[in-house]
């Protein structure tokens, strides 16, 4: 039971963030969910590939809710998305063959110098 509340919260909190700020959630359930997952004791070698993967999964929700509330406020551009949408599969498929290839190390190092970057590219 108080999994299920922890990641309620976790999907509060995300949700939050991602329709201020525009991250999709990633920045904050992958960390989250790695943190939790070796807490709960998920099996060390995967916990970062499962805490990517279901934050995909995660991801879906939250951009269908936030593309719907700001398009109702015409903060969407379609044109823009169209053209972006074209790359998206084909990043999508090297994106998940890529974690599965490289140690977890490296992708916690991957993973950690993006949010840095992020944070320090937002000021």
């Amino acid at each position: 039971m108080f999994e299920i509340a922890l990641f309620i919260v976790v999907g509060i909190f995300a949700g939050i963030l991602a329709g201020l700020l525009g991250v999709g959630g990633g920045s904050i359930i992958v960390p989250t969910l790695f943190f939790v997952f070796s807490w709960l004791n998920f099996p060390d070698a995967t916990n970062i590939q499962m805490a990517i993967a279901t934050s995909l999964a995660c991801i879906v929700i939250t951009s269908i809710s936030s593309t719907i509330s700001h398009n109702k406020k015409d903060g969407v551009r379609w044109d823009v998305f169209i053209v972006l949408s074209m790359g998206i599969p084909m990043g999508a498929f090297i994106g998940v063959n890529f974690i599965y290839l490289v140690s977890d190390l490296l992708l916690k190092l991957i993973i950690a110098v993006f949010i840095i970057y992020v944070g320090i590219s937002s000021f």
